[in-house]
């Protein structure tokens, strides 16, 4: 048993398994870890950690004592803290790795943010912390560490749950051995436990296993010795579960967190293979650990403590699985068949798309993107012109009044909610320093400004607020949500929209935006802009606001283009099963976990991601589009495709990124068809919005460009033929320069003067 103090001043209590929980979530620790990493002074940041409440790992109290060498009784643990570390979570990632896990209770990082405490089982044989401590240090190859943390009533300050790096319920409810020598302990604790606890944690000698694993095919089926996949209840195939289970779980684990993640996923998965640690390992997957690795995952995973029941987890896959839910396939069978073919969609976008009616469906996917584009704010690629990209969107949903534009909404919040709690916390960090300044107004010592990390903005956002909010993001994507687009228009009127939309156009590239006053009282500085959007509009208030289609921002944006819903019967959306809101939350949080950055951190370091397959699945794309702009003169699909390639491309990053980073064909073929839809329908929005403008046509027909100028012509015709047909088309460009085109490229030939033929 281990006890905790709520605060350094109060009096024991036993901390179970449940109380630990409850304290990892507490938002007064939430609250307190985040001011302590916002002070800056040393005594300060003390004050705030005493209110935290503490644990005494190494030591047991009886409930109600007073902490005290004299009434501690060990626990059998021992702690490692290291103190002063830059990046806690690096270096944990490579402990990890010459740690055995099932000896490790706890491993955190510390509430000043530069620090790693480790908690582990006694070494058998050695009868002090401090020679537990030193024996940890060695096989860590650590030349410092916090030797002065040897005394059993030693205290540790609690952590945030987003802290906990490792957890291990099974040995946080056991009654380990204890080894370390105390005056008032003549015997160990565990004297008549016998061999329980080798079989508990799969440290039994003797056992091996006699049967190799089965094949993992690249499909992710699991196959048995013939080519029939494994089954369970003959009915799903157990390479489906592992795939569904492992995408509610967060996605496939990167190096470093892959022995925790599996173990994990083998403790699910032993419930659906009678516990039988040879079917076990047939069906999991290594995700490149040696199959020794693997082996021994499988064995501790069977050993380790079960429950009555089916983990939740697991049983909301199987119940996914298992049943197809025939209401909504009633329903779905009654709608009538959408016009627009879609992709395979990536996780988060397949659960939205489900549940939104069929006029909703492509504006969830576009929605989406800014929203996920924010959570993996530090993914990059490399698209074809060389450059390096970030997932950077601007989205406008654009319908009439009263046509359900505000489900937008609704998906913010679910995928967003990690991200505004923490924004939470740091404008409470804000609202305190201004208290603290408001009582320090006549004195010399003035409290220092925190640098405060808020991401969710509204887009009515001042320019100086919209640099400092850059400027503490640290290089994190800020977003704005706005429901109704004039609202911005009026918040602009005042001279500030020349302002706003450079800032706009910016985003798009990450260019530099700043300021630069010699008063103290307004925001100055430069900072490269990371800025992702989503508003919804009436389309007069987006006609007001996208004014000029050749001042560079609208090619620059999604123009997600709702149905109309004259008419039609209210928009009802489906409901999302536990299973789905379970996925979409594990997903955005592994998500806003990996690619983005706590205030704490300095920078989290860009995930670069090869997209190659993609770029050349893109410059076929890029390559029809420019022959049909040639040939049908078009300035607007010249200029709109190219920009639409680029949202496309980051559209497949991110579809990447959400299936895995996985190479097989099949997920490569998803992420292109998903990337050249979002190109596809980019573009066509463009077209129909902007064209008419840019091409200063008036004819209707033209705008959705069924027949091309080259078309129209005959196999064999004259220039006096081309002048009559740019007349009729309303087309500005010189005849000449068209003819000239079509030449240079290859598509005429000249058979006498001002007479051509098509080539073949």
């Amino acid at each position: 048993m281990i006890s905790y103090f709520k605060k350094v001043s109060s009096t024991a209590e036993d901390l179970s398994w449940d109380e630990l929980q409850r304290l990892l979530d507490s938002r007064q620790v939430e609250e307190t870890i985040a001011a302590v990493r916002m002070e800056s002074d040393h005594n300060r940041r003390g004050e705030l950690k005493r209110r935290l409440p503490a644990v005494t790992w190494q030591s047991h109290f009886e409930v109600g004592a007073r902490r005290s060498e004299a009434n501690a009784s060990p626990t059998g643990f021992f702690m490692l803290d290291i103190d002063h570390v830059e990046q806690p979570l690096q270096l944990w990632d490579s402990c990890g790795r010459l740690l055995n896990l099932r000896d490790v209770l706890i491993a955190h990082i510390t509430p000043s943010g530069k620090g790693l405490r480790i908690v582990m089982r006694n070494y058998p044989g050695l009868t002090t912390i401090a020679d537990n401590q030193r024996q940890l240090a060695r096989e860590l190859q650590l030349s410092e560490y916090d030797a002065a943390c040897k005394d059993l009533s030693r205290l540790s300050y609690l952590c945030r749950r987003a802290d906990v790096l490792y957890l291990n319920k099974d040995l946080f409810m056991s009654n380990p051995e204890i080894f370390i020598r105390n005056d008032k302990l003549t015997q160990t604790q565990n004297d008549a436990r016998g061999n329980d606890h080798d079989d508990l944690f799969g440290h039994q000698s003797g056992t091996q296993l006699d049967a190799p694993a089965g094949n993992r095919h690249p499909d992710g089926d699991v196959r048995g010795d013939g080519e029939k996949p494994m089954m369970y209840k003959g009915t799903i195939p157990y390479g489906d579960i592992v795939r569904e289970l492992v995408t509610a779980m967060g996605g496939e684990p990167v190096e470093g967190t892959r022995n925790t993640f599996l173990y994990k996923l083998a403790r699910q998965l032993r419930y659906i293979v009678d516990f039988n640690p040879l079917r076990l390992i047939r069906i999991l997957p290594t995700f490149g650990l040696p199959q020794s690795e693997v082996e021994s995952v499988a064995q501790s995973a069977v050993r380790s403590l079960r429950s009555e029941k089916i983990p939740y987890a697991l049983y909301c896959v199987l119940r996914h699985l298992e049943e197809p839910q025939q209401e909504e396939e009633d329903e779905s069978a009654a709608e009538e068949p959408t016009d627009v073919k879609l992709p395979p969609l990536p996780p988060v976008f397949k659960q939205f798309v489900r549940i939104a009616p069929d006029d909703f469906k492509v504006p969830s996917i576009m929605a989406l993107l800014p929203i996920m584009g924010t959570l993996m704010s530090r993914l990059r690629a490399y698209y074809i012109d060389g450059d390096k990209h970030a997932p950077n969107f601007t989205t406008v949903v654009e319908a009439p009044q009263a046509s359900g534009k505000s489900f937008a909404r609704r998906i913010v919040k679910l995928c967003l909610r990690e991200v505004e709690y923490i924004d939470a916390i740091s404008r409470v960090a804000e609202q305190q320093y201004l208290m603290q300044l408001r009582k320090a107004r006549n004195s010399k010592q003035q409290p220092e400004e925190p640098t405060a990390i808020v991401r969710v903005i509204p887009a009515s956002v001042s320019i100086a607020k919209l640099l400092k909010r850059l400027c503490n993001a640290k290089g994190l994507h800020l977003f704005s949500f706005l429901e109704e687009l004039d609202t911005m228009t009026k918040s602009n009127r005042a001279g500030a929209w020349s302002q706003k939309s450079d800032i706009y156009r910016n985003a798009f590239d990450n260019a530099d935006y700043g300021q630069e006053y010699m008063s103290e009282n307004s925001y100055s500085g430069i900072f490269p802009v990371y800025y992702n959007m989503l508003t919804c509009g009436t389309p007069a208030a987006v006609r007001r606001f996208y004014k000029d289609p050749e001042d560079g921002l609208v090619s620059r944006v999604i123009f997600c283009l709702l149905p109309s819903q004259f008419g039609a019967k209210m928009p009802v959306f489906k409901r999302l099963t536990r299973y789905e809101l379970r996925l979409i939350e594990n997903v955005c949080n592994r998500c806003n976990g990996e690619l983005c950055c706590t205030p704490e951190q300095e920078v989290v370091p860009e995930h670069v991601v090869d997209m190659g397959y993609l770029n050349e699945a893109l410059e076929e794309w890029i390559e029809r589009e420019r022959q049909r702009s040639i040939k049908e003169v078009s300035i607007a699909r010249n200029t709109f495709y190219r920009r639409a390639a680029v949202i496309g491309f980051r559209a497949g990053m991110l579809a990447h990124y959400l299936y895995g980073e996985k190479r097989s064909k099949k997920v490569q073929g998803d992420v292109i068809r998903f990337a050249r839809f979002v190109a596809d329908y980019v573009l066509n929005s463009l077209l129909v919005k902007f064209a008419e403008q840019m091409e200063q046509s008036s004819e209707p027909a033209r705008k959705e460009y069924q027949m091309s100028l080259y078309d129209m012509l005959p196999a064999s015709f004259g220039r006096s033929e081309v002048a009559k047909a740019v007349n009729d088309l309303h087309i500005a460009t010189p005849v000449r320069q068209i003819i000239w085109g079509w030449k240079a490229n290859g598509y005429i030939e000249e058979t006498s003067k001002f007479h051509y033929k098509k080539t073949a």
